[in-house]
Protein backbone atom coordinates (compact mmCIF):
# COMPACT_ATOMS: atom_id res chain seq x y z
CA UNK A 1 0.00 0.00 0.00
CA UNK A 2 1.56 3.24 -1.07
CA UNK A 3 1.36 6.41 1.09
CA UNK A 4 0.82 10.05 -1.04
CA UNK A 5 4.33 10.33 -0.52
CA UNK A 6 5.71 7.44 -1.96
CA UNK A 7 4.33 8.53 -5.87
CA UNK A 8 5.88 11.30 -5.93
CA UNK A 9 8.92 11.28 -8.29
CA UNK A 10 11.86 12.99 -7.93
CA UNK A 11 11.01 15.40 -10.75
CA UNK A 12 7.77 16.12 -8.90
CA UNK A 13 9.19 17.16 -5.96
CA UNK A 14 11.79 19.49 -7.82
CA UNK A 15 8.71 20.90 -9.37
CA UNK A 16 6.50 21.01 -6.48
CA UNK A 17 9.10 23.05 -4.53
CA UNK A 18 9.59 25.78 -7.35
CA UNK A 19 5.69 25.91 -7.19
CA UNK A 20 5.46 26.42 -3.89
CA UNK A 21 7.78 28.72 -3.22
CA UNK A 22 6.07 30.70 -5.98
CA UNK A 23 2.84 30.54 -4.14
CA UNK A 24 4.35 32.29 -0.76
CA UNK A 25 4.26 35.56 -0.26
CA UNK A 26 7.32 37.74 -1.29
CA UNK A 27 6.39 40.76 1.00
CA UNK A 28 4.06 41.54 4.09
CA UNK A 29 1.88 44.46 3.92
CA UNK A 30 3.05 47.22 5.72
CA UNK A 31 -0.12 49.51 7.10
CA UNK A 32 -0.59 52.23 9.33
CA UNK A 33 -1.82 51.30 13.12
CA UNK A 34 -0.78 47.30 12.27
CA UNK A 35 3.33 45.74 12.02
CA UNK A 36 3.73 42.54 10.73
CA UNK A 37 6.11 40.62 10.31
CA UNK A 38 7.25 37.10 9.36
CA UNK A 39 10.03 34.40 9.54
CA UNK A 40 10.20 31.68 7.06
CA UNK A 41 12.53 28.09 7.06
CA UNK A 42 11.47 25.89 3.38
CA UNK A 43 11.73 22.43 4.24
CA UNK A 44 14.05 20.42 1.66
CA UNK A 45 11.70 19.23 -0.86
CA UNK A 46 8.01 20.33 -1.63
CA UNK A 47 5.33 20.43 0.74
CA UNK A 48 2.00 21.75 1.64
CA UNK A 49 2.37 24.90 4.09
CA UNK A 50 1.53 28.03 3.41
CA UNK A 51 1.33 31.71 4.89
CA UNK A 52 -0.06 35.03 4.05
CA UNK A 53 -1.16 38.50 5.16
CA UNK A 54 -3.79 40.11 3.46
CA UNK A 55 -4.41 44.34 4.14
CA UNK A 56 -8.12 44.96 4.09
CA UNK A 57 -9.38 47.97 3.12
CA UNK A 58 -10.17 49.39 6.74
CA UNK A 59 -6.64 49.00 8.12
CA UNK A 60 -6.88 45.29 9.36
CA UNK A 61 -4.99 42.79 8.52
CA UNK A 62 -5.81 39.02 8.20
CA UNK A 63 -3.34 36.46 8.65
CA UNK A 64 -2.78 33.07 7.40
CA UNK A 65 -1.30 29.82 8.41
CA UNK A 66 -1.74 26.68 6.95
CA UNK A 67 -0.72 23.22 5.88
CA UNK A 68 -1.53 20.46 3.50
CA UNK A 69 -0.86 17.17 4.24
CA UNK A 70 1.58 15.24 1.45
CA UNK A 71 4.06 16.09 -0.76
CA UNK A 72 4.42 16.51 -4.50
CA UNK A 73 3.54 18.81 -7.16
CA UNK A 74 -0.53 18.10 -6.77
CA UNK A 75 -0.20 19.11 -2.96
CA UNK A 76 1.50 22.16 -3.95
CA UNK A 77 -1.21 23.18 -6.48
CA UNK A 78 -4.01 22.34 -3.71
CA UNK A 79 -2.05 24.80 -1.48
CA UNK A 80 -2.16 27.14 -4.39
CA UNK A 81 -5.96 26.95 -4.55
CA UNK A 82 -6.84 27.01 -1.19
CA UNK A 83 -3.92 30.15 -0.45
CA UNK A 84 -5.68 32.15 -3.78
CA UNK A 85 -9.68 31.64 -2.30
CA UNK A 86 -8.76 32.64 0.86
CA UNK A 87 -6.87 35.92 -0.35
CA UNK A 88 -9.62 36.59 -2.50
CA UNK A 89 -12.24 36.39 0.17
CA UNK A 90 -10.79 38.21 3.00
CA UNK A 91 -9.71 40.66 0.15
CA UNK A 92 -13.35 41.12 -0.76
CA UNK A 93 -15.15 41.05 2.95
CA UNK A 94 -12.77 40.77 5.75
CA UNK A 95 -15.25 37.82 7.15
CA UNK A 96 -13.36 35.24 8.26
CA UNK A 97 -16.11 32.30 8.42
CA UNK A 98 -17.11 33.28 4.59
CA UNK A 99 -13.62 33.07 3.90
CA UNK A 100 -12.94 29.67 5.12
CA UNK A 101 -16.41 28.54 3.78
CA UNK A 102 -15.09 28.82 0.43
CA UNK A 103 -12.20 26.64 1.58
CA UNK A 104 -14.07 24.31 2.36
CA UNK A 105 -15.66 24.04 -0.83
CA UNK A 106 -12.48 23.74 -2.66
CA UNK A 107 -11.32 20.84 0.06
CA UNK A 108 -14.75 19.19 -1.04
CA UNK A 109 -13.66 19.47 -4.82
CA UNK A 110 -9.78 18.90 -4.61
CA UNK A 111 -9.16 15.09 -2.49
CA UNK A 112 -5.45 16.95 -1.79
CA UNK A 113 -6.64 20.08 -0.20
CA UNK A 114 -9.31 17.39 1.98
CA UNK A 115 -8.27 17.64 5.71
CA UNK A 116 -6.41 20.77 5.53
CA UNK A 117 -5.83 22.32 8.98
CA UNK A 118 -5.25 26.74 8.71
CA UNK A 119 -5.66 29.26 11.08
CA UNK A 120 -7.28 32.47 10.10
CA UNK A 121 -7.11 35.62 12.09
CA UNK A 122 -8.16 39.14 11.87
CA UNK A 123 -6.26 42.08 13.46
CA UNK A 124 -8.52 44.88 13.87
CA UNK A 125 -6.14 48.54 14.91
CA UNK A 126 -8.98 49.29 16.95
CA UNK A 127 -7.39 46.75 19.78
CA UNK A 128 -8.94 43.34 19.19
CA UNK A 129 -8.38 40.19 16.93
CA UNK A 130 -11.13 37.66 15.28
CA UNK A 131 -9.78 34.18 14.69
CA UNK A 132 -10.81 30.80 13.81
CA UNK A 133 -9.01 27.37 14.14
CA UNK A 134 -9.78 25.27 11.35
CA UNK A 135 -8.05 21.97 12.56
CA UNK A 136 -4.88 24.43 13.34
CA UNK A 137 -3.39 24.96 16.48
CA UNK A 138 -4.26 28.65 18.14
CA UNK A 139 -2.44 31.64 18.05
CA UNK A 140 -0.06 32.95 20.98
CA UNK A 141 -0.26 36.33 22.98
CA UNK A 142 2.72 37.73 24.53
CA UNK A 143 1.43 40.06 26.87
CA UNK A 144 3.61 41.46 29.84
CA UNK A 145 6.69 39.38 29.24
CA UNK A 146 4.50 36.30 29.53
CA UNK A 147 3.20 33.80 26.72
CA UNK A 148 -0.09 31.58 26.62
CA UNK A 149 -1.99 30.27 24.06
CA UNK A 150 -5.69 31.32 23.18
CA UNK A 151 -8.21 28.95 23.05
CA UNK A 152 -9.15 26.65 20.36
CA UNK A 153 -12.17 27.43 18.37
CA UNK A 154 -13.39 23.77 17.69
CA UNK A 155 -13.68 23.65 14.28
CA UNK A 156 -11.92 20.77 12.24
CA UNK A 157 -10.37 20.43 8.98
CA UNK A 158 -11.09 21.61 5.83
CA UNK A 159 -13.52 19.40 3.96
CA UNK A 160 -14.18 17.44 6.63
CA UNK A 161 -17.89 18.83 7.12
CA UNK A 162 -17.66 19.14 10.99
CA UNK A 163 -20.59 21.27 10.88
CA UNK A 164 -20.60 25.46 11.43
CA UNK A 165 -17.76 27.06 12.00
CA UNK A 166 -17.53 30.05 14.86
CA UNK A 167 -14.69 32.19 15.93
CA UNK A 168 -13.62 33.31 18.90
CA UNK A 169 -12.12 37.04 19.79
CA UNK A 170 -9.23 38.58 21.80
CA UNK A 171 -8.37 42.47 23.24
CA UNK A 172 -5.16 43.11 21.62
CA UNK A 173 -2.96 45.80 23.33
CA UNK A 174 -0.80 48.34 22.10
CA UNK A 175 2.48 46.04 23.71
CA UNK A 176 1.13 42.67 22.77
CA UNK A 177 2.52 40.52 20.08
CA UNK A 178 0.18 37.90 18.63
CA UNK A 179 1.72 34.44 17.08
CA UNK A 180 0.48 32.70 14.17
CA UNK A 181 3.01 29.39 13.33
CA UNK A 182 3.48 26.79 11.30
CA UNK A 183 2.92 23.17 12.64
CA UNK A 184 6.60 22.20 12.11
CA UNK A 185 7.36 23.80 14.84
CA UNK A 186 4.73 21.81 17.28
CA UNK A 187 6.35 18.01 15.55
CA UNK A 188 9.43 18.18 16.66
CA UNK A 189 11.61 14.72 17.38
CA UNK A 190 11.71 14.53 20.87
CA UNK A 191 9.25 16.59 22.13
CA UNK A 192 5.74 16.27 22.30
CA UNK A 193 3.32 18.90 21.12
CA UNK A 194 2.69 20.39 24.20
CA UNK A 195 6.50 20.57 24.97
CA UNK A 196 7.35 22.06 21.61
CA UNK A 197 3.84 24.74 22.24
CA UNK A 198 5.38 25.41 25.35
CA UNK A 199 9.43 25.80 23.89
CA UNK A 200 7.79 28.31 21.22
CA UNK A 201 6.03 30.14 23.85
CA UNK A 202 9.02 30.37 26.44
CA UNK A 203 11.17 31.39 23.21
CA UNK A 204 8.82 33.93 22.02
CA UNK A 205 8.47 35.89 25.33
CA UNK A 206 12.39 36.24 25.82
CA UNK A 207 12.95 37.51 22.08
CA UNK A 208 10.11 39.90 22.66
CA UNK A 209 11.07 41.67 25.56
CA UNK A 210 14.41 40.89 24.28
CA UNK A 211 16.25 42.26 28.24
CA UNK A 212 19.59 41.61 27.10
CA UNK A 213 19.24 44.01 24.28
CA UNK A 214 20.94 41.77 22.10
CA UNK A 215 18.85 43.04 18.89
CA UNK A 216 18.83 46.73 19.32
CA UNK A 217 17.36 47.20 15.48
CA UNK A 218 14.55 44.60 15.26
CA UNK A 219 11.35 45.68 16.15
CA UNK A 220 8.75 43.66 18.95
CA UNK A 221 7.46 41.46 15.97
CA UNK A 222 10.67 40.83 13.83
CA UNK A 223 12.12 39.53 17.06
CA UNK A 224 9.01 37.15 17.66
CA UNK A 225 9.28 36.00 13.92
CA UNK A 226 12.94 36.17 12.77
CA UNK A 227 14.72 35.98 15.74
CA UNK A 228 12.39 33.01 17.03
CA UNK A 229 13.06 30.96 14.25
CA UNK A 230 16.55 31.01 13.85
CA UNK A 231 16.79 30.04 17.73
CA UNK A 232 14.47 27.24 16.88
CA UNK A 233 15.53 26.04 13.89
CA UNK A 234 17.80 24.03 14.64
CA UNK A 235 15.63 21.37 16.96
CA UNK A 236 13.16 20.85 13.73
CA UNK A 237 13.53 18.45 11.07
CA UNK A 238 13.88 19.66 7.32
CA UNK A 239 11.24 17.91 5.80
CA UNK A 240 8.35 20.34 7.58
CA UNK A 241 8.70 24.04 6.69
CA UNK A 242 8.84 26.28 9.64
CA UNK A 243 6.41 29.61 10.18
CA UNK A 244 5.86 32.28 12.72
CA UNK A 245 3.51 35.18 11.12
CA UNK A 246 3.29 38.15 14.13
CA UNK A 247 0.91 41.13 14.23
CA UNK A 248 1.42 44.21 17.00
CA UNK A 249 -0.63 47.67 17.19
CA UNK A 250 1.28 50.44 16.57
CA UNK A 251 0.85 54.34 16.24
CA UNK A 252 0.45 55.59 13.15
CA UNK A 253 2.82 57.70 11.46
CA UNK A 254 1.90 61.11 10.66
CA UNK A 255 2.05 62.17 6.70
CA UNK A 256 4.90 63.85 5.40
CA UNK A 257 4.52 67.39 4.01
CA UNK A 258 7.64 69.40 2.52
CA UNK A 259 7.75 72.57 0.30
CA UNK A 260 11.42 72.61 -1.45
CA UNK A 261 12.42 75.49 -3.90
CA UNK A 262 12.41 74.28 -7.63
CA UNK A 263 15.84 75.17 -8.44
CA UNK A 264 19.51 72.45 -8.12
CA UNK A 265 18.72 71.06 -5.01
CA UNK A 266 15.15 70.02 -4.42
CA UNK A 267 15.83 66.82 -5.34
CA UNK A 268 18.56 66.46 -2.45
CA UNK A 269 15.80 68.09 -0.27
CA UNK A 270 12.89 66.37 -1.16
CA UNK A 271 15.13 62.68 -0.97
CA UNK A 272 16.63 63.84 2.45
CA UNK A 273 13.15 64.12 4.10
CA UNK A 274 11.35 61.47 2.21
CA UNK A 275 14.29 58.72 3.73
CA UNK A 276 13.29 59.01 7.37
CA UNK A 277 9.25 59.26 6.71
CA UNK A 278 9.68 55.97 4.93
CA UNK A 279 11.69 53.98 7.51
CA UNK A 280 9.44 55.33 9.81
CA UNK A 281 6.64 53.99 8.66
CA UNK A 282 8.76 50.64 7.98
CA UNK A 283 8.89 50.17 4.25
CA UNK A 284 11.61 47.54 2.75
CA UNK A 285 14.47 48.38 1.00
CA UNK A 286 13.12 47.47 -2.37
CA UNK A 287 10.47 49.41 -2.22
CA UNK A 288 12.27 52.62 -0.42
CA UNK A 289 14.16 52.71 -3.62
CA UNK A 290 11.23 52.52 -5.83
CA UNK A 291 8.85 55.61 -4.63
CA UNK A 292 12.31 57.03 -3.59
CA UNK A 293 13.45 56.83 -7.25
CA UNK A 294 9.82 57.99 -8.82
CA UNK A 295 9.32 60.93 -6.40
CA UNK A 296 12.94 62.24 -7.71
CA UNK A 297 12.02 62.23 -11.29
CA UNK A 298 8.94 63.98 -10.51
CA UNK A 299 10.64 66.40 -8.67
CA UNK A 300 13.13 66.90 -10.73
CA UNK A 301 10.45 67.18 -14.13
CA UNK A 302 8.83 69.70 -12.04
CA UNK A 303 12.49 71.68 -11.66
CA UNK A 304 13.59 71.41 -15.13
CA UNK A 305 9.74 72.22 -16.28
CA UNK A 306 7.44 74.17 -14.69
CA UNK A 307 9.62 77.32 -15.45
CA UNK A 308 11.81 77.60 -18.09
CA UNK A 309 11.52 80.93 -18.53
CA UNK A 310 10.76 82.42 -15.48
CA UNK A 311 12.42 82.47 -11.99
CA UNK A 312 12.35 79.61 -10.02
CA UNK A 313 8.96 79.13 -7.68
CA UNK A 314 8.38 76.00 -5.75
CA UNK A 315 7.45 72.33 -5.30
CA UNK A 316 4.98 71.16 -2.98
CA UNK A 317 5.19 67.30 -1.70
CA UNK A 318 2.97 65.14 0.43
CA UNK A 319 3.24 61.43 0.99
CA UNK A 320 0.75 59.80 3.45
CA UNK A 321 0.39 55.79 3.79
CA UNK A 322 -3.35 54.79 3.41
CA UNK A 323 -5.22 52.04 5.35
CA UNK A 324 -4.75 49.54 2.19
CA UNK A 325 -0.89 49.63 2.11
CA UNK A 326 -0.75 51.65 -0.39
CA UNK A 327 1.90 54.79 -0.36
CA UNK A 328 0.13 57.98 -2.40
CA UNK A 329 2.93 60.68 -3.06
CA UNK A 330 2.04 63.91 -4.49
CA UNK A 331 4.87 66.67 -6.39
CA UNK A 332 2.57 70.08 -7.65
CA UNK A 333 4.62 72.35 -8.94
CA UNK A 334 3.19 76.08 -9.79
CA UNK A 335 3.84 76.18 -13.64
CA UNK A 336 2.44 74.88 -16.44
CA UNK A 337 2.02 71.89 -18.40
CA UNK A 338 3.90 71.74 -21.25
CA UNK A 339 3.20 69.38 -24.26
CA UNK A 340 5.81 68.29 -26.23
CA UNK A 341 4.60 66.90 -29.80
CA UNK A 342 7.51 63.94 -30.89
CA UNK A 343 10.23 62.54 -29.06
CA UNK A 344 13.00 64.24 -26.93
CA UNK A 345 15.07 66.73 -28.34
CA UNK A 346 18.29 65.02 -27.10
CA UNK A 347 18.87 61.19 -26.51
CA UNK A 348 18.02 60.08 -22.80
CA UNK A 349 16.01 63.32 -22.03
CA UNK A 350 12.30 63.52 -21.88
CA UNK A 351 11.83 60.30 -19.86
CA UNK A 352 11.04 61.45 -16.02
CA UNK A 353 7.44 60.45 -16.39
CA UNK A 354 7.98 57.07 -18.23
CA UNK A 355 10.83 56.11 -15.87
CA UNK A 356 8.46 56.94 -12.55
CA UNK A 357 5.43 54.54 -14.43
CA UNK A 358 8.53 51.67 -14.32
CA UNK A 359 9.23 52.00 -10.58
CA UNK A 360 6.10 52.13 -8.70
CA UNK A 361 2.47 50.87 -9.43
CA UNK A 362 0.21 53.85 -10.67
CA UNK A 363 1.33 57.64 -11.71
CA UNK A 364 -1.45 59.85 -12.65
CA UNK A 365 -0.69 63.92 -14.07
CA UNK A 366 -3.56 66.72 -12.83
CA UNK A 367 -3.01 69.72 -15.21
CA UNK A 368 -4.89 73.34 -13.92
CA UNK A 369 -4.31 76.38 -14.80
CA UNK A 370 -2.84 76.83 -11.63
CA UNK A 371 0.17 74.23 -11.89
CA UNK A 372 0.70 70.38 -12.47
CA UNK A 373 0.40 67.88 -9.72
CA UNK A 374 1.79 64.42 -10.70
CA UNK A 375 0.51 61.27 -8.01
CA UNK A 376 1.59 58.27 -7.75
CA UNK A 377 0.41 55.09 -5.78
CA UNK A 378 2.50 52.26 -4.50
CA UNK A 379 1.90 49.15 -2.09
CA UNK A 380 4.75 48.75 -0.10
CA UNK A 381 5.66 45.77 1.67
CA UNK A 382 8.76 44.62 3.96
CA UNK A 383 10.25 41.32 3.19
CA UNK A 384 9.52 38.27 4.91
CA UNK A 385 13.29 36.87 7.06
CA UNK A 386 13.85 33.67 5.17
CA UNK A 387 16.20 31.18 6.26
CA UNK A 388 18.18 29.10 3.55
CA UNK A 389 18.48 30.59 0.09
CA UNK A 390 15.90 29.74 -2.55
CA UNK A 391 17.31 27.77 -5.65
CA UNK A 392 18.66 29.40 -8.35
CA UNK A 393 16.10 30.32 -11.45
CA UNK A 394 16.20 28.16 -14.96
CA UNK A 395 18.21 30.14 -17.50
CA UNK A 396 15.10 31.27 -20.03
CA UNK A 397 14.54 29.45 -23.14
CA UNK A 398 15.24 30.87 -26.30
CA UNK A 399 12.47 32.65 -27.78
CA UNK A 400 11.64 34.26 -31.09
CA UNK A 401 12.34 38.06 -30.89
CA UNK A 402 9.75 40.89 -30.73
CA UNK A 403 10.41 44.62 -32.43
CA UNK A 404 8.79 47.35 -31.68
CA UNK A 405 8.75 49.26 -34.98
CA UNK A 406 8.68 53.14 -34.99
CA UNK A 407 6.36 54.26 -37.87
CA UNK A 408 5.79 58.39 -37.25
CA UNK A 409 5.55 60.61 -34.42
CA UNK A 410 2.66 59.24 -32.37
CA UNK A 411 2.46 55.46 -34.43
CA UNK A 412 4.32 52.72 -33.64
CA UNK A 413 3.62 48.94 -34.70
CA UNK A 414 4.59 45.76 -33.06
CA UNK A 415 6.66 42.27 -35.20
CA UNK A 416 6.45 39.24 -33.28
CA UNK A 417 4.83 37.25 -30.15
CA UNK A 418 3.61 39.20 -27.65
CA UNK A 419 3.74 36.81 -24.71
CA UNK A 420 5.26 35.91 -21.67
CA UNK A 421 8.65 36.31 -22.48
CA UNK A 422 8.53 39.36 -23.95
CA UNK A 423 5.57 41.24 -22.27
CA UNK A 424 7.89 42.81 -19.52
CA UNK A 425 10.23 44.72 -22.51
CA UNK A 426 6.98 45.49 -24.58
CA UNK A 427 5.32 47.27 -21.62
CA UNK A 428 8.52 49.07 -21.12
CA UNK A 429 8.85 50.10 -24.36
CA UNK A 430 5.38 51.80 -24.40
CA UNK A 431 5.56 53.05 -20.49
CA UNK A 432 8.81 54.83 -23.10
CA UNK A 433 7.01 56.12 -26.10
CA UNK A 434 3.46 57.06 -24.00
CA UNK A 435 6.20 59.18 -21.82
CA UNK A 436 4.15 57.19 -18.71
CA UNK A 437 1.03 57.42 -20.19
CA UNK A 438 1.20 61.03 -20.89
CA UNK A 439 1.22 61.06 -24.48
CA UNK A 440 -1.29 59.72 -27.22
CA UNK A 441 0.01 56.72 -28.89
CA UNK A 442 -1.63 54.92 -31.88
CA UNK A 443 -0.58 50.93 -31.62
CA UNK A 444 -0.28 48.92 -34.71
CA UNK A 445 -0.46 45.17 -33.64
CA UNK A 446 -1.42 43.74 -37.39
CA UNK A 447 2.20 42.03 -36.72
CA UNK A 448 1.99 40.26 -33.68
CA UNK A 449 2.04 36.80 -34.16
CA UNK A 450 0.73 36.02 -30.61
CA UNK A 451 -0.48 38.13 -27.83
CA UNK A 452 -1.04 35.63 -24.95
CA UNK A 453 -3.15 36.53 -21.99
CA UNK A 454 -0.04 38.26 -20.46
CA UNK A 455 -0.29 40.80 -23.07
CA UNK A 456 -3.49 41.40 -22.91
CA UNK A 457 -3.58 42.46 -19.14
CA UNK A 458 -0.51 44.74 -20.35
CA UNK A 459 -3.13 46.29 -23.05
CA UNK A 460 -5.48 46.87 -20.33
CA UNK A 461 -3.26 48.69 -17.71
CA UNK A 462 -1.69 50.62 -20.18
CA UNK A 463 -5.16 51.51 -22.23
CA UNK A 464 -6.34 52.50 -18.65
CA UNK A 465 -3.54 54.54 -17.53
CA UNK A 466 -3.40 56.51 -20.69
CA UNK A 467 -7.28 57.41 -20.49
CA UNK A 468 -6.64 58.60 -16.96
CA UNK A 469 -4.23 60.91 -18.28
CA UNK A 470 -6.42 62.07 -21.15
CA UNK A 471 -4.04 61.10 -23.28
CA UNK A 472 -5.59 57.48 -25.55
CA UNK A 473 -3.32 54.52 -26.60
CA UNK A 474 -5.55 53.92 -29.54
CA UNK A 475 -5.09 49.64 -30.99
CA UNK A 476 -5.38 49.00 -34.18
CA UNK A 477 -5.11 45.40 -36.02
CA UNK A 478 -5.57 43.97 -39.15
CA UNK A 479 -9.35 42.22 -39.63
CA UNK A 480 -9.51 38.63 -39.19
CA UNK A 481 -6.32 38.56 -37.76
CA UNK A 482 -4.80 36.78 -34.80
CA UNK A 483 -4.81 39.95 -32.78
CA UNK A 484 -7.85 41.55 -33.92
CA UNK A 485 -9.55 38.13 -32.68
CA UNK A 486 -7.29 38.76 -29.30
CA UNK A 487 -8.36 42.05 -28.74
CA UNK A 488 -11.87 41.20 -29.71
CA UNK A 489 -12.21 38.36 -27.22
CA UNK A 490 -10.65 40.56 -24.48
CA UNK A 491 -13.18 43.64 -24.87
CA UNK A 492 -10.15 46.04 -25.87
CA UNK A 493 -11.70 48.53 -28.11
CA UNK A 494 -9.41 48.78 -31.50
CA UNK A 495 -9.42 49.57 -34.95
CA UNK A 496 -9.97 47.26 -37.62
CA UNK A 497 -7.04 48.28 -40.85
Amino acid sequence: MHGRDDLTTGADRTAGAALRLRLLPTGLPVLPAVRVAAGHRPAAGAGGDWFDAVPLPDGSVALVVGDVAGRGVAVSAATGQLRAVLQDRLDETGDVLGALTAADRVAHRVPEAAGAAVCVAVVDPAGSVRYCTAGHSPPLLVRDGATRELPLTGDGPLGTGTGRRATRSQELGPADVLLLYSDGLVERTGLTPVEATADLAATAEVVVVDPLLRTPGLCAVERATATALELLAGHAGRTKDLTVLAAQLVDPVDPWDAVVAAGPTAAKAARAGLVPWLDAVGVGAADTLAVLHAVTELVTNAVEHSHPDGPPGRVTLHAELGPDGVVEARVRDEGRWRYRAGPPAEPGTGLGLATTAEFVDDVAVRRTPEGTTAVIRHRVTRPTHVLGAAPAPDPPDARDWLLVLDEGDDLVAVDGPLDIDTVREFELELHRRTLGGTRPLTLDLTGATALAGPAVAALHRLTRRCARNGSPLRLRAAAGSAADHALTLASLPHDRC
